[in-house]
């Protein structure tokens, strides 16, 4: 049968259970959060490495194609550099500006249409202009021209064109007066007819070192774009006064960039001051100036590395990468690299890392699982264990009951046994007649009290033991309970006492509370030697009242007390009168009291007596018994 000792152990199980669950929850928490910290710094540590040495790779990567379109851009105005000269040197032309600049200043004074007329009417001009033609078309430059000593284009190549730009003064060029002095020139500018943006390199006719005539060479900037083209990157040209006047992609080009971020090329290039209005409307053909920020990127733990050349353009990160033309330093070549991989590998090892923690912490989580499963499984089978060694126990003691039962009514059951039966096999005297009545009578009772005790003990350890309160005066149930218990003192010549201050009302089940006195009073009769004195005694106070019974017994030794309130347990001492003890009555006894939310205490030493004091509430107690 079910114990409270044995809820009292589950319980006490199952509260280490749950504090085995906290503690393996909590740990699997820490786990969560070392995991998520140390893939926080290792992930952004990693991916910092792995960005480093992408982008260090990238750079390396446009450094070489940097250098590479350098060396494009270097041949093609080497090439722009060379055609004029080559060209300056033909006798046939010489000789076409020595005979224009003989004219001297009539020529130089006419009309630009009487200027034009003319030289359309010289069939030496026509048939030099078609063979600059021809060269032009095979080179696929924009156009050819000649200029006298005043600046006056005198042949050109426009032969396949209706309307031929000859007789225009162009002395205001820059690109003219360098000649003039003697030096290649080169110039860049948007063409006043035709509004184009172009390049000029013009080289001096000269004659024994001083010139009197220029051959130009113009090539229109979206030709030399055409050899910045890349499709992993934005090449530019940018010339002294920081315009980007050719560019692979067109929404960089007439933009600026600032002596700040040309800075660096300063030993390298010839860095000019920015245009100012004039300059950005006459060369330019530029209402405003349109500067590309360049700025640094952002930095923080947060942020990915970025690269010594990164820069943030319009937005978007790039390398910016450049190398001055280092024969032509009016120009420099600047190649920006987009990067926006970079964020977008960042964005992926972010992922990546969010999935590696959200895998790490269902791993930590499921562990925790499994292992609180495992705890429980364990639990479980502890509980089963001592749920089996319970029941074990229970099973020994129903033997034991069953054992002590039968044993106790096998005596007496051969007693009435035998004495009825010498009643029915021989005639017996009136007077022994009736001895053996009382004797069976007796002995009845004796096992009726065992089987009631039984009874009792079986309701209380099952947990079934339901209390019927009301008021009663507990002083006159002992009195009554007393009344029936003398005849037992008489026969042993006990002076059985009662001290109470009167009437004391109590809420008690008074059939149950009438066992508890039932049994220490019989108990203290039993136990008591003839000629002794049993004290029965009611008190109360502070809402409480206690009922003791006071023999002069052998009393009970220390050892015999911790064993008293246990079902079947005989101690040493022994009834005085041969009564019978079963073992029961004070286990009864303490689970009534218990349940009327009361304490019961011995005092007691060998050879002083013994005194039970039984203490209970007046009401029913706060999760008392009702």
């Amino acid at each position: 049968m079910a114990t409270e000792g044995t809820a009292t152990q589950v319980d006490e199980t199952d509260a280490a259970l749950e504090a085995r669950l906290r503690r393996i929850y909590a740990i699997a928490g820490v786990l969560a959060v070392v995991w998520l910290a140390l893939l926080a710094a290792g992930g952004i540590m990693v991916s910092n490495r792995i960005l480093a040495d992408r982008l260090a790779a990238a750079a390396t990567v446009a450094d070489a194609e940097t250098h590479a379109i350098a060396g494009l851009i270097d041949r093609m105005f080497h090439e722009l550099t060379a055609i004029p000269q080559v060209l300056a040197g033909n006798q046939d032309l010489r000789g076409l500006v020595s005979r224009y600049n003989a004219k001297e200043a009539g020529f130089a004074s006419q009309a630009e249409e009487e200027r034009r007329r003319h030289l359309a009417e010289d069939r030496e001009v026509a048939r030099l202009g078609s063979r600059l033609t021809r060269i032009r078309l095979n080179l696929r430059y924009d156009l050819i021209y000649v200029l006298d000593s005043r600046g006056i284009r005198i042949v050109s190549s426009e032969a396949d064109k209706p309307a031929p730009l000859l007789g225009t003064r162009l002395d205001d060029r820059d690109y003219f007066k360098e000649a003039m002095a003697g030096r290649a020139g080169q110039m860049f500018a948007v063409a006043r007819a035709t509004e184009v943006p172009v390049f000029f390199f013009s080289a001096p006719v000269a004659e024994q070192d001083v010139p009197f005539g220029v051959v130009v060479v113009r090539q229109t900037a979206q030709a030399v774009a055409s050899l910045l083209a890349n499709r992993r990157s934005t090449s530019v040209i940018v010339d002294s006064r920081g315009m980007i006047v050719a560019s692979s992609h067109p929404e960089f080009y007439m933009r600026h960039v600032s002596s700040v971020d040309r800075a660096r090329l300063h030993q390298a290039t010839k860095v000019d001051p920015d245009p100012d209005s004039g300059t950005l409307r006459d060369v330019y053909a530029q209402q405003n100036l349109r500067t590309i920020g360049m700025e640094l990127p952002a930095t923080g733990w947060d942020r990915r590395p970025a690269h010594g050349l990164e820069r943030v353009v319009d937005g978007q990160p790039y390398l910016v990468g450049s190398d001055p033309l280092k024969a032509y330093p009016a120009y420099s070549l600047f190649v920006f690299t987009p990067i926006g991989w970079a964020d977008s590998l960042r964005q992926l090892h972010l992922i990546i890392a969010a999935l590696a923690a959200l895998l790490g912490i269902v791993l930590i989580f499921f562990g925790a699982r499994t292992v609180a499963g495992l705890a429980r499984r364990r639990h479980d089978a502890e509980i089963t264990a001592t749920l089996n060694e319970k029941l074990k126990k229970v099973n020994a003691d129903k033997d034991r009951y069953l054992g002590i039962a039968a044993h106790d009514l096998r005596n007496p059951l051969s007693s009435m046994r035998g004495l009825s039966q010498m009643m029915m096999e021989m005639p017996l005297e009136p007077g022994q007649q009736k001895e053996f009545l009382e004797t069976i009578h007796r002995t009845s009772d004796e096992m009726l009290g065992l089987v009631n005790d039984l009874l009792d003990v079986s309701v209380i350890e099952s947990g079934k033991l339901t209390l019927r309160r009301s008021d009663h005066d507990v002083a006159k149930l002992i009195g009554q309970r007393i009344h029936h218990l003398e005849p037992n003192a008489r026969n042993k010549k006990i002076d059985l006492r009662l001290q109470t201050s009167g009437a004391q009302k109590a809420s008690i089940d008074s059939a149950r509370f009438g066992q508890v006195i039932d049994n220490l009073v019989s108990n203290a009769i039993k136990f008591s030697p003839s000629g002794t004195t049993v004290q029965v005694a009611l008190s109360s106070g502070d809402g409480h009242f206690a009922f003791s019974v006071q023999d002069q017994g052998p009393g009970i030794s220390p050892e015999d007390q911790k064993l008293l309130f246990r079902s079947f347990q005989k101690l040493s001492a022994r009834p005085t009168g041969g009564e019978k003890s079963t073992g029961l009555g004070l286990a009864i006894v303490k689970k009534i009291v218990d349940a009327h939310g009361g304490h019961i205490d011995v005092e007691s030493a060998p050879g002083q007596g013994t005194r039970f004091t039984v203490t209970a509430p007046l009401g029913p107690a706060p999760g008392a018994n009702p």
